[in-house]
């Protein structure tokens, strides 16, 4: 599987700065801080990893913003869905740039932790604002919760095997950036095919992994048996991955496969738009 319409940072500024998302975005963030690079880690003016695990790059590092990233999304964006879903939102910062985006996050951080039994559980910053006063108080004022940081996303879920079961075939339009990948990789396969199945045949969905996470999760006799070593190099974990994509029997609008750098957890180093 060779790549497909892969990134071009100069073609893509021609047409993207004529955008209204860029617009927005040059609102909110001044040209020096839109990344344009590929790889928004190995930018100039990329800061910093997550410092803790429930904080993701784009919260760690809010003053900057992947303009590049939409490359990907366009093409989602050129049909006009009624909604657009992210699936695995973290902080549900593009809402911000596609009004008809619905997050969907599994977050629960600060509630989950320090709820009473009896108390209601909720799915999202509305069912906090509609919970009695004194389990409101007592989260705010007790336990000292930043109430920003309850549930970013629209929707409460998780992707899993019943995710994917009881949502076959639903989404017109859904996109994960770096949400979807904390699996082996010998499920890579699995992990793609699963994410096409929940688009809607005519839909459109954008997929981004980062490989490294995958890497750590496996096991070693999976890397001997398919490697031959422990600690492959990156030319054999690509051709591992392109070799998986050349049997996936699906449409490709874009393959975006780029190991330059192997822990991209911005935006990943694998990046798939796929049309059902």
């Amino acid at each position: 599987m060779e790549n497909i319409n892969p990134y071009n940072e100069i073609e893509f500024r021609k047409t993207f700065t004529n955008t209204e998302i860029y617009k927005k975005l040059e609102q909110n963030f001044s040209s020096q801080n839109l990344v344009w690079d590929k790889f928004v880690i190995t930018s100039k003016i990329f800061k910093s990893k997550p410092k803790i695990s429930a904080q993701t790059p784009r919260e760690a590092n809010p003053t900057i913003f992947s303009a590049s990233v939409f490359y990907y999304l366009l093409p989602l964006l050129e049909i006009d869905y009624d909604l657009v879903y992210d699936l695995g939102c973290g902080g549900n910062m593009f809402k911000s740039y596609i009004p008809q985006l619905k997050g969907i996050g599994a977050e629960w951080s600060s509630y989950q932790n320090v709820k009473d039994p009896s108390w209601p559980n909720i799915s999202s910053r509305q069912d906090f604002d509609n919970l009695p006063e004194w389990i409101k108080h007592e989260c705010l004022h007790v336990h000292k919760i930043n109430i920003d940081s309850i549930f970013y996303g629209d929707i409460s879920d998780s992707f899993n095997d019943n995710f994917v079961l009881t949502h076959q075939g639903y989404f017109q339009s859904i996109f994960s950036i770096c949400a979807l990948h904390f699996y082996p990789l010998h499920l890579l396969k699995k992990i793609i095919m699963d994410f096409a199945s929940i688009i809607k045949v005519g839909g459109r969905g954008f997929l981004s992994l980062n490989l490294q996470r995958m890497i750590e999760r496996e096991s070693e006799q999976f890397l001997l048996e398919t490697f031959l070593t422990k600690h492959p190099s990156t030319s054999q974990y690509e051709q591992y991955v392109r070799k998986e994509l050349s049997s996936i029997n699906l449409k490709f609008l874009i393959v975006d496969i780029d190991l330059t750098c192997i822990d991209e957890y911005f935006d990943g180093n694998i990046r798939l738009v796929i049309e059902r």
